[in-house]
């Protein structure tokens, strides 16, 4: 049982470090903050502690013969620690539920925030110009010029 403590015990401090981290990302789009890539720099490192601690479960689960750790810590019997894990189950549990709800907020912002850019980049292309920007033409064509080339 110390095993699975200490295992849900890493999982719930990453898991709160991440809901932090998503926050402080979700913040920095709704702001259009250009520090984007310092709040997923943040996180990288956080995900590869969570993916390692998830393997190191899996490792454990495998010797006990268990699916997850509800059933594991459910056929025990009942001791302090097997109601310290219980706690630790519906804690991390709880934590997941909003670090999920927290992805789906900073994704729809992502999709939004490219839908903007997109809007904005096609408007831009399709923006012709006279001219004004180099030498007057010497064959007097009639087609504008686009502030972006086309022909990339």
């Amino acid at each position: 049982m110390d095993e699975v403590i200490r295992l849900l015990r890493e999982e719930t401090v990453l898991c709160s470090r991440l809901t932090e981290l998503f926050a402080e990302l979700k913040k920095v789009l709704t702001e259009n903050s250009p520090q984007v890539s310092d709040a997923v720099q943040k996180i990288e490192p956080v995900m590869r502690e969570l993916s390692e601690n998830e393997l190191a479960a899996k490792k454990f689960l495998r010797s006990v013969n268990a699916k997850n750790f509800e059933e594991f810590v459910f056929s025990q019997q009942y001791s302090i620690q097997r109601e310290l894990s219980e706690r630790l189950l519906k804690q991390s549990a709880s934590l997941h539920e909003r670090l999920r709800n927290l992805v789906e907020e900073t994704g729809r912002l992502l999709k939004t925030g490219r839908a903007f850019v997109d809007f904005n980049l096609n408007i831009l292309s399709r923006t012709t110009t006279n001219n004004i920007y180099g030498a007057t033409s010497e064959t007097k064509s009639s087609g504008g010029r686009r502030i972006f080339d086309a022909n990339v």
